[in-house]
C-alpha cells in the first residue's frame, strides 16, 4: 500500500536558517497574523521580538489569547504574565495591532472546554486577509493549540490555499522536562477524535503513540488506563542535545514499561529531538504500516499523546492530522520549575530564546498543485 503523506515534503526551518529566511520572506510586503498565548513562560515574546527586529512593510496584527479557568481566576503566577504582557506591549508599540481573545478552558464540574473556545472564535474567523499566518506555541498549552492548528490548516487547504499557516515554537528541551503538568482530565481534543467516538467501544485494536519526555509518569499511567491499548509504541528523543535522554527516559520509566505494561522493546521508536518531520514520519509510518498489516481483520484505530516538548509535539500534531489519528491528552495545571525567576526575562536568555526558534511550514506556496 503506498499513501501519499501530506508533509512528505514539508519545510522545516531550524534555529540556524530562521532568521535569514524570514529575513528574506519579509523582504517583500506580508501581512501576518502572529497568534501567541499570555501565560508564564518566558519565550512567550520570542517569537513577536524576532518579527518585529526584522522589520518589513505590510499588515501586522496580534492575537494575544488569554486562557484562564475562570473569568475571575488569578494565576498564581501573575507576577511573570504581568512580565510577558508588559514586555509585549513594548514590542507591539507602533508596530502591531492587539486583539485580545479570551478562552475560557472550564465549565461547571471542572470538564475541560478550552478547545472547544478556541474552535469557536477561530472557525468564524476570516484568516484570507492575511498571506502569513504564525502560530507561536511557545506558551500555549497542547490541550489548545493542537485544536487550533487544526482548525487554521483545514481552513487554508479548504479555501485559502494561498495562505501560509507556520507552527513556531522556541525550543527549549530542558526547560519544556522541568514544567510540571497535572493530568485532572484526559480526552480526546476537539479535531482529533479518529475512529474512537467512545472509550468504551473498541470494535478494533487500539495502538499508542505517547510522544514522551520526562516527568510524564502521571499523564503516562491515566491516557493508558483511559484508553486500554493493545500495543504501545513510545517514541523516545534521539538523537538528543543530552546525550543520555534517552537512557535517562528508559530508567525513568522502567517500571511503567516493564511491570505495568510487559512492553516489547522493539516496540520503542526514536526520533530526533529536534526535528517534528522525523518524529511526523516515525509516526505516520507506524500508523501505515500497522494498518497494511492488520487490513484482513479491519485495521487499527491509533492514539497519540504528545508528552515531549514544544517542537517534537508539532511533528505528532502532523501525523494525527494527516492519518486522521485521535489524540489523547492528560489536561491539567502547568507550573513552571521552581527555581525560575525573573533572571529568565533578562537580556541575555531573551536572546538565546530568539536564537532558538523553529519555523513549520504547514500550508501555502510550497504546497500549491
Amino acid at each position: 500500500m503506498v499513501t501519499e503523506n501530506i508533509w512528505h515534503d514539508a519545510i522545516h526551518f531550524k534555529p540556524d536558517l530562521f532568521h535569514s529566511f524570514w529575513t528574506e520572506r519579509l523582504d517583500q510586503k506580508r501581512n501576518i497574523l502572529i497568534i501567541v498565548g499570555l501565560g508564564w513562560d518566558p519565550r512567550m515574546t520570542a517569537l513577536t521580538d524576532a518579527i518585529h527586529s526584522i522589520g518589513g512593510d505590510g499588515l501586522r496584527k496580534i492575537h494575544l489569547l488569554r486562557f484562564k479557568p475562570s473569568p475571575d481566576f488569578v494565576s498564581p503566577y501573575v507576577d511573570f504574565i504581568r512580565k510577558n504582557s508588559e514586555r509585549l506591549d513594548q514590542i507591539l508599540e507602533n508596530w502591531a495591532e492587539k486583539s485580545i481573545v479570551d478562552i475560557i478552558t472550564r465549565r461547571e464540574g471542572n470538564f475541560y472546554i478550552g478547545d472547544e473556545g478556541i474552535s469557536q472564535f477561530y472557525t468564524k474567523f476570516n484568516i484570507s486577509q492575511f498571506t502569513d499566518v504564525l502560530v507561536d506555541i511557545s506558551s500555549l498549552p497542547k490541550s489548545l493549540y493542537f485544536t487550533l492548528l487544526f482548525i487554521l490548516v483545514k481552513m487554508a487547504q479548504r479555501d485559502n490555499k494561498a495562505v501560509n499557516v507556520y507552527a513556531i515554537a522556541c525550543q527549549d528541551a530542558e526547560l519544556d522536562g522541568q514544567i510540571l503538568e497535572s493530568a485532572d482530565d484526559t480526552r480526546l481534543l476537539k479535531g482529533f477524535k479518529g475512529q474512537l467516538t467512545q472509550y468504551s467501544k473498541k470494535t478494533i485494536p487500539i495502538i499508542w503513540a505517547p510522544v514522551i519526555e520526562k516527568n510524564s509518569t502521571i499523564s503516562l499511567r491515566k491516557i493508558y488506563d483511559k484508553i486500554e491499548p493493545q500495543d504501545v509504541y513510545p517514541v523516545l528523543p534521539f538523537p538528543s542535545r543530552n546525550p543520555r535522554n534517552d537512557d535517562d527516559l528508559l530508567i525513568e520509566y522502567r517500571r511503567i514499561f516493564c511491570d505495568e505494561w510487559n512492553l516489547n522493546p522493539m516496540n520503542i521508536i526514536y526520533s530526533a529531538e529536534d526535528d517534528p518531520i522525523d518524529v511526523y514520519s516515525s509516526l505516520i509510518n507506524l500508523y501505515h504500516k500497522q494498518q497494511e498489516v492488520l487490513e484482513p481483520l479491519g485495521g487499527i484505530s491509533m492514539v497519540i499523546s504528545a508528552l515531549a516538548s514544544k517542537v517534537s509535539s508539532i511533528g505528532a500534531f502532523m501525523a494525527a492530522f494527516d492519518g486522521k489519528i485521535a489524540i489523547a491528552h492528560a489536561i491539567g495545571r502547568h507550573d513552571p520549575p521552581e527555581q525560575m525567576d525573573f533572571s529568565y526575562w533578562d537580556e541575555h536568555q531573551i536572546n538565546r530564546f530568539k536564537d532558538n526558534m523553529h519555523s513549520i511550514w504547514l500550508t501555502g506556496e510550497p504546497y500549491e498543485l
